[in-house]
C-alpha cells in the first residue's frame, strides 16, 4: 500500500496539499490569500462586554469580528478579585472578568457564517512531538493512542521530561520511537516560544496578533506526516526549501523521501487529484456498488442521506441495505475529513431490521473515524436508521475556501420557476394598480422571464391594461438575474385648471373678487334703510 504527500505551491496565493493512499485522496487542504487559517493563532485581547446571561464575554482581539469567550474557558489567573481573587479555582462564576481587561487568548474555532471566532485562554502550543500547555500541570498522552501497552510506553517518555513548573505537556502520536534528545529539543523550542509570547504581550498596547500558526506546508508536515509515507512531492522551489528545512530539523533520516516535481504536466493532474477535488464540492457521492450519498450542509448541522440506488447484488432487501450501509459508513468518514465538516452530523442510513447489522455499521464508522485528528463522538444507530455524531471543527469547511454565496439563489440552491415568477408578478401589478392612480407601468426582467411573460401571459397583461386603463411595458434587461425584477409605476398627471377658476374668491387683493358675504350684507343694509325711510315718511 503506497502513501504519498503531494504539495501544489506553484501559485502562492492558493496552496494545496493532498495525502494519497493507493492513489485515492484521503486528506485535502487548501489555503488561499483571501481565506487563511486562524485557528491556534494567539492574540492579546481586551474584554469589550460581559454577558452573564450567555455565561460568556465578547473580546476584541484585533480581527474584524469580536471573539466569543465562554466563562468556563477563562483561566483562574484572569479572574477578577471581586470574584474570589486570582486563586479562585472555580471555572464558572457570574462575572469572572471585568470590562476592558486584557488577556492572552487563542482561537479555538474558526468563525462560521455570522458567528465570530470561539476563543479560549487555555493556551496550547503544538510542536512536532509535544504540546505545551501553560498554566496546567497535566502530563498526558494523545487520545489517538488507544493501545494500553503503547500508552504506558508513552507515559514513561513523558515522565522523563522536565517541563516548567506551571506548565503541562502532552505527547503526540508522532513521538513514538523518538529519542529523548529529540523530545527535549522540541520542548525547549516550545518553552522559548511561550516566553517570547509573554514578552510581546507585556509590550503590546492594543489588541492584536502575538503568534501565528505555521503556514500550511509546515503544518501538514508536522501533523500528518507518518513513517509509512513513501514520498513527499513538491512542485515549487521556495516551498521545497521550507519543507527541506523542516525535514532536516525534525526528520533528518527521511530527507531522501522529499522529491522535487519538475514535469510540465501540473502535479495534481499527473496524480489524478483534480478530478477527486471537484467531486468534494458535489452534493452527491457515488458508492462502489451503485448506491450513493447526498450531503447537505447547513449552519446548524450536516445531514447525510444514504440511498441504495442501483444496488441489486444481494438476495434480499435486508442484505442489500446492510451492504450499502457498510460502504456508506466508510465513505462518510472519508468525506467528513475531506470536506472539513464539523458540528452535529445526522446520517439517515437505509433501514435495517437486524440489530447486529446496525452494530456492525457503527463499528465500521468508528474504524473509519479512528485516524481522524478531530475529536468526535459517535452515537448508536436507531431502529429507524438514524445515526448521529459530533465532530470538532478543525478548519474552515472546504466549500467556503475559494467560493462565495450565489447572488441568484442567496445560498438556497433553488430559484422560482418562470411560471411562478410570472404569477407573482401579475399579482404585484394588480395590488399596485388597485388605487387607480397609475397611468403606466414599466417592468424590467431577465430576458428569459421577459419572453416567458410576453408569450405565456400576454392575455393577462392585456386584461390588466383594459381593467385599469394603463399601459404595461415589459423590458428585457440582461444584467438582472433570474430571481429579480424591477417594477416602476408611473402616476397619472393632474390636468391644469382654468386660470379664472383658479382665482381665490376670498383674495382681497384681486380686483375682480367679490365677497358674497359683504354683498349680502349690503343688500340687507339697503333694505333696512328703505324700510326706515318709509316708516319715517309715514310718521311725518
Amino acid at each position: 500500500m503506497s502513501k504519498e504527500l503531494v504539495i501544489n505551491a506553484v501559485v502562492p496565493e492558493d496552496v494545496r496539499v493532498a495525502v494519497l493512499q493507493d492513489g485515492r485522496l484521503e486528506h485535502f487542504f487548501e489555503e488561499t490569500q483571501d481565506r487563511f487559517n486562524t485557528r491556534s493563532n494567539i492574540y492579546l485581547g481586551k474584554v469589550v462586554s460581559v454577558e452573564s446571561s450567555l455565561e460568556a464575554c465578547f473580546v476584541d482581539f484585533g480581527e474584524s469580528k469580536q471573539g466569543f469567550l465562554p466563562f468556563d474557558e477563562i483561566l483562574p489567573i484572569y479572574r477578577s478579585d471581586e470574584q474570589g481573587g486570582k486563586g479562585n479555582n472555580s471555572r464558572r462564576s457570574k462575572q469572572p472578568v471585568r470590562h476592558s481587561q486584557t488577556l492572552i487568548v487563542q482561537v479555538d474555532k474558526e468563525p462560521v457564517g455570522e458567528k465570530g471566532s470561539r476563543l479560549t485562554t487555555y493556551i496550547s502550543l503544538a510542536g512536532r512531538y509535544l504540546v505545551l500547555t501553560p498554566y496546567s500541570t497535566t502530563r498526558g498522552v494523545s487520545r489517538k493512542i488507544e493501545d494500553p501497552e503503547e500508552r504506558q510506553k508513552h507515559r514513561k517518555l513523558v515522565a522523563n521530561l522536565d517541563p516548567p513548573k506551571d506548565s503541562g505537556i502532552i505527547l503526540r502520536t508522532a513521538a513514538f520511537g523518538t529519542s529523548k534528545r529529540d523530545l527535549a529539543r522540541d520542548l525547549n523550542y516550545l518553552i522559548r516560544l511561550w516566553k517570547d509570547l509573554q514578552a510581546k504581550a507585556k509590550q503590546a498596547s492594543q489588541p492584536g496578533l502575538l503568534h501565528s500558526e505555521v503556514n500550511l506546508i509546515r503544518r501538514v508536515l508536522r501533523d500528518y506526516y507518518t513513517n509509512d509515507m513513501d514520498r513527499i512531492w513538491i512542485d515549487e522551489t521556495n516551498a521545497h526549501k521550507q519543507a527541506k528545512m523542516f525535514v532536516k530539523l525534525y526528520l533528518p533520516r527521511k530527507q531522501n523521501k522529499l522529491k522535487m516535481y519538475t514535469d510540465r504536466t501540473p502535479i495534481f493532474t499527473h496524480f489524478e487529484i483534480e478530478r477527486q477535488i471537484e467531486a468534494i464540492h458535489n452534493r452527491k457521492v457515488s458508492l462502489p456498488s451503485g448506491g450513493g450519498l447526498v450531503i447537505e450542509q447547513t449552519e446548524a448541522l450536516v445531514a447525510i442521506d444514504v440511498n441504495s440506488g442501483k444496488t441489486r447484488g444481494c438476495r434480499d432487501q435486508e442484505e442489500n441495505a446492510y451492504e450499502t450501509n457498510k460502504e456508506a459508513a466508510v465513505e462518510i468518514a472519508r468525506q467528513l475529513r475531506l470536506r472539513n465538516l464539523g458540528g452535529i452530523i445526522v446520517i439517515d442510513f437505509i433501514d435495517m431490521t437486524v440489530s447486529g447489522h446496525r452494530t456492525a455499521v457503527e463499528r465500521i464508522l468508528r474504524d473509519g473515524m479512528r485516524y481522524d485528528k478531530a475529536r468526535h463522538q459517535i452515537g448508536k444507530i436507531s431502529a429507524f436508521g438514524l445515526g448521529t455524531l459530533t465532530r470538532q471543527r478543525l478548519d474552515q469547511a472546504i466549500r467556503l475556501v475559494g467560493y462565495r454565496e450565489c447572488p441568484t439563489c442567496q445560498g438556497d440552491g433553488i430559484i422560482r420557476a418562470p411560471d411562478a415568477t410570472a404569477v407573482r408578478l401579475i399579482r404585484s401589478l394588480q395590488a399596485g394598480l388597485a388605487d387607480g392612480s397609475t397611468q403606466a407601468v414599466c417592468v424590467s426582467l431577465h430576458p428569459t422571464l421577459a419572453n416567458h411573460l410576453q408569450n405565456k401571459h400576454r392575455s393577462d397583461i392585456l386584461a390588466l391594461e383594459r381593467e385599469y386603463d394603463v399601459k404595461v411595458e415589459i423590458e428585457a434587461v440582461p444584467e438582472l438575474d433570474l430571481s429579480s425584477e424591477n417594477i416602476e409605476f408611473v402616476p397619472k398627471v393632474a390636468k391644469p385648471k382654468d386660470p379664472k377658476e383658479s382665482k381665490d374668491p376670498k383674495d382681497p387683493k384681486d380686483p375682480g373678487t367679490v365677497k358674497p358675504k359683504r354683498k349680502r350684507r349690503r343688500r340687507k343694509n339697503k333694505s333696512r334703510r328703505q324700510t326706515t325711510v318709509e316708516s319715517k315718511t309715514q310718521l311725518g
